[in-house]
């Protein structure tokens, strides 16, 4: 398994996104991306931990994990995003799963945590969703 994080600007809804990496001249949202690959299991679950809380602590507007790459996801890395969800948004920044593989999907929903995050297909629909709500936050 491989985490990598990324600190981003969310693109603007016509720029193509690739690999996470965003274009230059988008507006200024910090949003952080962990990208996953492989199995995340009780193995990996340090580097997972050390990801997500280093993730929560650099974002601003919200945190996007990636885990359209992963082949397998054991219960603790799920019970590890709960947890840096509730902790996240404590500190009022949201988390957006991108999902991807049946693998993913099945242990979320057999979990029940595919109520408690927004599940989406890309990348460029996470980083909206992210810039949407932190546009509607700030005119409160």
């Amino acid at each position: 398994m491989s985490i990598s994080p990324i600190l981003a600007r969310a693109p603007a809804p016509s720029e193509s996104l690739t690999s996470g990496r965003i274009p230059a001249g988008v507006p200024d949202i910090a949003i952080g991306v962990i990208e996953a690959s492989g199995d995340v299991d009780a193995d990996t679950l340090p580097d997972l931990v050390e990801r997500l809380d280093s993730g929560v602590d650099a974002a601003e507007h919200g945190l996007i994990v990636d885990l359209s790459r992963v082949s397998f996801l054991a219960v603790c890395a799920i019970e590890a995003l709960i947890e840096t969800h509730y902790r996240a948004g404590r500190a009022g920044i949201d988390v957006v799963l991108v999902g991807g593989p049946r693998c993913v999907k099945r242990a979320l929903a057999a979990t029940g945590a595919d109520v408690e995050f927004h599940c989406l297909a890309s990348p460029q629909r996470a980083f909206e969703v992210c810039e949407s709500r932190y546009r509607w936050s700030s005119l409160w």
